[in-house]
């Protein structure tokens, strides 16, 4: 049998629900085999024009062209993005006959399927199955929150025991009682209808009371324990690397510290409890209806097993089509904003009508998964409906036969009773059933914030540091190699030593590997190979808090956080005077205009900053990095994409942030390193050459090149600015 060259599994199926579409590529041809309807079809790449793969909001589908129109192939969700890619990359690499190299693997998205049960992962970033995860551990662990608050989730309990009883008493009392024995002549209550109504509006108010004293004391304790949980995970985030942050979405992270958060005590102090008071109302109701009349029991109970077979299997297959919507609607929403944000793009290019031809495509989409989501409902909850109706029409059948034909010893009391305990028993059988769907999304939650809560860092401080509380500046790298991913090396042996007060200028190409000589030096990253020193002491060794006391850093991207200006500067220092924050600012060229502003320096910075321009972020960046006084300054791009007086504003705060500090700085703009020490030049992840602006230049090598093409590109920009 021919083996296939790829293999990639897919999880969705052509109308956007979850299935399980394999692709088979092989040397001639492309396969796809549908798991479900074991459909098979086959295509060869001769009669494939062209075959890439597109990639949304939450979904992705791979299209080919075939006789000039382009097809839908199949569709996948974002947990499949990345073998997506590297499948199209390998499909085509087949189509142009090309030989598949060791990089280029035999299957796509085995590391993204659990190895106990054979599932996908749902993130396959988490390697994280809902199936195969420990349960009770996460449950346990779980429940270590509660401890600290034992006495109010004991008085919580109480009233979950109370709430219960009474709910099985108040239907007793408004029927069997008031019916048989107060409304009946010789009942034992006969005329006391007052003292009745007055007993049974006496629970209803002691239930509500109970309930509010329940519901407070939750709301107290959820408060506590989110509070508990969000300080723990938030902690625990602080403490990890920066490899971490790589791999995470901020809205994921944000999600966890907030939304996961909640889920769980929401579950834990509200679900849960109503998960107890409708199992004991259920128990209860249950024990009165058996011992009242049996037979009417079991008619009640008739409709239950149809009623949770509808919760089980029907309403999971709605909530597929529901999904199914949702995809389409999420896929019309990318639509419209693309559409709306790159509008002036598509106004520039005439491309108004390819637009609106786009959005009334996705716009049917969502159409035909709105009318089959429509007809699915219209056809599920009328005879769920109509199943529940059905044991209550047996009961006042059978039950009315029993009160005229006077056996079994039935009463209209007695049956009106069993017609209100009929209707408490459909809610808790709904509430049990449903448990099982957020307790696995409360332990999903949970395992979330585990993972991050028990996550190790990448850069851990050692058993005993060095405290450096003075640090000179001698920086020292031998033999350096490191790696954001294992066998992709960024930085392959290198050695270079900085002296204290020196200023180096590091330069390359674009992913040269710069920026990330400045990261391992700061220590957002841990070297695999070699040895980092400063001032003859391994990086790996010194204090964190001593080691980022010294090191200043003055980004391209500034970053300035909510709050004042004020304390946007002290942000490095928070106890530093006013005068120290006043006289940074001055240092930095931004206290000229920080005073124009309403307020100075107590001005409130808005949302990313907008009310102020990207050369003042960058001096009150500045401002920052010299009130720390570090003794190691780094400067990435700190004067890119800046306007030319507002560069030389920053350039000359900068030279009075160098002066004493040893400096290593990044750019672009080779001009505004020459008055460097030494030039490094990076090539490739290589130290390729070194020396001065002078040396290098005469030289004639890599740094002459790149010094030359500037020129020129200077040169053609002052052609077009004279004309």
């Amino acid at each position: 049998m021919e083996e296939p060259e790829a293999i990639l599994r897919c999880d969705m199926n052509t109308d956007c629900t979850y299935g399980e579409i394999w692709l088979l590529a092989y040397k001639d041809r492309l396969t796809l085999l549908d798991a479900e309807t074991k459909m098979k079809c086959d295509y060869e790449y001769d009669s494939i024009e062209e075959f890439h793969n597109e990639d949304f909001i939450n979904t992705g589908q791979f299209v080919f062209t075939r006789d000039g129109e382009s097809v839908p192939f199949a569709f996948y969700s974002n947990s499949v993005g990345r073998s997506a890619s590297r499948f199209t990359m390998v499909v085509n690499k087949l189509r142009e006959k090309l030989d598949l190299t060791e990089d280029d693997f035999k299957t796509f998205g085995d590391d993204n399927v659990c190895p106990t049960c054979g599932k996908p992962y749902r993130d396959p970033r988490r390697k994280i199955c809902p199936k195969c995860m420990n349960r009770k551990a996460i449950i346990l662990r779980l429940m270590g929150y509660l401890p600290k608050y034992k006495l109010p989730i004991a008085l919580m309990g109480v009233c979950m025991v109370m709430t219960a009883l009474i709910g099985v008493l108040r239907p007793y009392v408004s029927g069997r009682t008031f019916y048989d024995e107060v409304l009946t002549e010789g009942g034992k209550y006969f005329g006391m209808v007052v003292p009745v109504v007055l007993c049974l509006m006496v629970l209803e108010v002691s239930r509500l009371a109970i309930n509010i004293i329940k519901e407070r004391i939750a709301a107290k304790v959820s408060a506590n324990i989110v509070f508990d949980i969000k300080s723990q995970i938030f902690s625990a985030m602080q403490r990890l690397s920066m490899s971490f942050f790589n791999s995470q979405h901020t809205g994921s992270l944000m999600n966890r510290v907030n939304n996961d958060a909640e889920e769980i005590c929401f579950t834990i102090l509200w679900r849960i409890p109503e998960l107890i008071i409708n199992s004991l109302t259920l128990i209860g109701t249950a024990y009165v209806m058996i011992v009242m009349n049996p037979i009417l029991s079991i008619i009640v109970f008739i409709p239950v097993p149809f009623t949770v077979y509808m919760m089980k299997v029907v309403f999971p297959k709605f909530r597929k089509v529901k999904n199914a919507s949702w995809q389409k609607r999420s896929k019309l929403n990318s639509v419209i904003n693309d559409a709306l944000s790159g509008i002036r793009v598509v106004k520039a290019f005439g491309k108004e009508n390819s637009e609106i031809d786009r959005f009334s495509k996705a716009s049917e989409e969502l159409y035909e998964a709105n009318i089959k989501e429509g007809i699915r409902g219209a056809r599920t909850f009328p005879v769920m409906g109509y199943i529940t109706s059905l044991g209550g029409l047996f009961v006042w059948a059978v039950g009315g036969a029993q009160v005229m034909n006077n056996t079994g010893g039935m009463t209209f009391g007695m049956l009106m009773t069993f017609v209100g305990y009929m209707g408490m028993v459909l809610g808790p059988i709904d509430s049990i059933v449903n448990s099982i769907d957020w307790l696995t999304e409360c332990l999903n939650c949970a395992h979330r914030l585990f993972e991050i809560i028990d996550r190790k860092s990448d850069v851990v401080q050692s058993p005993n540091p060095v405290r450096m509380e003075d640090i000179e500046g001698n920086i020292s790298l031998k033999n350096v190699t490191f790696s954001y991913e294992p066998n992709k090396p960024v930085l392959k042996n290198i050695n270079l030593d900085i002296k204290k007060g020196e200023m180096i200028g590091l330069v390359g190409h674009s992913g040269a590997g710069k920026s990330t000589i400045t990261n391992i030096i700061t220590r957002l990253y841990d070297i695999q190979e070699g040895e980092l020193c400063i001032d003859g002491v391994n990086i790996k060794d010194i204090e964190h808090g001593d080691l980022h006391r010294r090191i200043g850093m003055v980004l391209q991207e500034t970053h300035l956080f909510s709050g004042t200006i004020m304390e946007n500067i002290a942000f490095a220092r928070p106890d530093a005077t006013r005068e120290e924050i006043v006289c940074a600012a001055r240092l930095a060229n931004a206290h000229d205009f920080i005073m124009k502003l309403p307020d100075g320096y107590e001005t409130e910075l808005g949302k990313r900053s907008t009310n102020l321009s990207g050369g003042e972020r960058q001096r009150i960046n500045i401002a920052r990095a010299i009130l720390l006084d570090p003794r190691i300054l780094i400067l990435d791009e700190a004067t890119a994409s800046v306007d030319t007086e507002t560069e030389l504003l920053i350039q000359q705060a900068i030279e009075t942030l160098t002066k004493g500090r040893t400096t290593i700085a990044i750019a672009h703009r080779l001009s505004t390193l020459k008055n460097a020490d030494r030039l490094v030049v990076i090539e490739r992840g290589e130290i390729a050459e070194m020396g001065t602006h002078a040396q290098l230049e005469a030289a004639g090598g890599i740094y002459a090149g790149m010094l030359g093409k500037q020129k020129e590109a200077l040169k053609i920009r002052g052609v077009e600015d004279e004309e």
